[in-house]
């Protein structure tokens, strides 16, 4: 009676996970999946598909579209296949968490899929031994991740120490030169080029005289015209000048220029740190690696601690009740104030911003009570007068609409046409001290634009307050003012009146004495 031949058994369907870091020390995609096949073969599995993750470390599943993909099927349950191939324990990732790596293999059992690693020694069987040495080897994974983030770290502060750049981009303005291992130059490398060779280093030079001289002005507008990031980078576009990737500029690439100790010769390592797939963090300055560059610093030292203190003072919450005080403590340390010791003092407000919140310098030194001399004096005066001004012709315009008339403004503040036929003139003027000390006032009947009346707003001896006003028809007057002095009280009272309101008919009508 002739024997049936029996049938082999049906080969395990398997899949393979494969995985390499950016790390020359991993296996490559090539040499795991030989010993994947060769292990497939050896016991009678049919390796029906593979879940590759090339260049992507191993200490975080994101950016593992290849693990993250078969850990998706096994969880719905499409899963055609029964045995899962993995290298070895640590292809899983060198978690810093070693349960996350048992988790991914626990998550395949749990779905009744076996994994085998092909090139470990021992059996993954479940058994207490192949747990431990799996806990073993998980740890001795992270371990190594650890300790190669510590020695890299280590090897670019080297690197950094000796006036290379460890990596990265160079910057507006800068470029990259490659040299030998003996120091010798090689050339000058394009952005994203790699070094030749391994053994290479990198040095930062500076870039086309140009881009230099777009660097000193960037400073310039920071410092002296008090630009921001924002109005730097859309002055710089509007002038047709690209940035780095040759396109129009953004403020963030404005900011580094300005915080960025390299354009003063001063290489910087270290101001923020992402270990292990961490987030970046911030380092305190205790942790910054600060070394002398081979770079030619494009400003000085000086300079860049200047945009320093400019960005902490605008960045800084304004409290100007306290300001009169530091003012006071700037005299008494220098015995002077300037514009030049407010900018170099962190703790105060740009002197920009004290003109932009008093008007002048001058008035934000006599609301501290500093010593003026002549000429500050004047300046706090000139401001009292601007302000003046634009309250006077404010209330005019008032007063106009109360009459039942219209205006429009015609130039500089201060000329009105009203009912479109009648021009007006505002002016506000100050008290002036002749070379006997008399006090004297000057209204100006004579300007650059034609009027047919000048309305002028009259300061008192000591221009704080408004003393009185004139409605001055210019067609009776030839000479090109009027002087007012204070030894004539009674002098061109026709001319006076006691309060605006008055001029339009609008408030009782008063004459007032000059003070002898």
């Amino acid at each position: 009676m002739r024997k049936t031949p029996s049938k082999e058994p049906l080969a395990k369907r398997a899949v393979a996970y494969v995985r390499m870091s950016t790390e020359r020390q991993d296996h490559s995609i090539g040499h795991q999946l030989q010993r994947i096949t060769q292990y497939a073969s050896e016991h009678h599995m049919q390796l029906v598909r593979v879940y590759a993750d090339e260049g992507k470390s191993g200490l975080v599943l994101a950016g593992r579209s290849g693990l993250a993909k078969l850990i998706r099927e096994v969880h719905r349950g499409d899963a055609d296949f029964e045995v899962v191939l993995v290298f070895d324990v640590s292809r899983w990732g060198r978690f810093q968490d070693t349960d996350e790596s048992a988790h991914y293999e626990y998550v395949c059992r749990r779905a009744g899929i076996q994994v085998e690693y092909c090139a470990e020694p021992f059996a993954n069987d479940g058994s207490p031994l192949a747990a431990m040495v799996k806990g073993f080897k998980r740890a001795m994974a992270a371990e190594y991740s650890r300790e190669l983030s510590a020695k890299v770290f280590a090897a670019q502060v080297r690197l950094s120490s000796a006036g290379f750049k460890p990596g990265g981009i160079a910057g507006y303005g800068i470029r990259r030169l490659a040299v030998a291992g003996d120091g010798t130059a090689k050339r000058v490398l394009q952005a994203g080029e790699r070094k030749p060779a391994l053994t290479d280093r990198v040095l930062l030079i500076a870039g086309p005289e140009e881009e230099v001289a777009v660097v000193r002005r960037i400073y310039r507008w920071y410092i002296h015209q008090h630009l921001t990031d924002t109005a730097i980078a859309a002055k710089l576009s509007a002038q047709g000048v690209p940035n780095f990737m040759g396109v129009a500029w953004h403020p963030s690439q404005v900011k580094s220029i300005l915080v960025n100790e390299k354009y003063a010769g001063v290489m910087v390592y270290n101001r923020t740190s992402r270990r292990l797939s961490t987030k970046t963090v911030h380092n305190p300055t205790a942790q910054w690696v600060r070394h002398a560059s081979g770079l030619t610093p494009m400003i000085s030292p000086a300079i860049f601690r200047q945009a320093q203190n400019e960005r902490m003072r605008r960045r800084a919450p304004r409290n100007w009740n306290h300001f009169p005080q530091q003012l006071q403590a700037l005299y008494a340390k220098h015995g002077r104030v300037s514009a030049a010791l407010i900018d170099a003092d962190p703790r105060l407000p740009s002197a920009h911003a004290v003109r932009a919140q008093f008007g002048t310098l001058a008035t934000a030194y006599a609301i501290a009570g500093l010593p003026l001399d002549s000429v500050f004096k004047y300046a706090v005066t000139r401001h009292r007068v601007r302000e003046q001004l634009k309250r006077t012709v404010k209330a005019v315009e008032g007063l106009v609409e109360r009459a039942g008339k219209r205006w429009c403004r015609e130039g500089r503040i201060g000329n009105l046409v009203i009912d479109g036929s009648v021009r007006l003139t505002v002016v506000v003027c100050r008290a002036r001290f002749d070379e006997d000390g008399r006090v004297r006032w000057k209204i100006p009947l004579r300007q650059a634009m034609p009027a047919d009346f000048v309305l002028a707003a009259r300061l008192d001896q000591h221009n704080v307050h408004v003393f009185d006003y004139f409605l001055l028809a210019t067609a009776a007057f030839s000479a090109p003012y009027l002087l007012c002095r204070i030894e004539r009280p009674g002098e061109f009272s026709a001319y006076r009146y006691r309060e605006l309101g008055a001029i339009f008919g609008l408030a009782h009508d008063g004459h007032r004495t000059l003070p002898g």
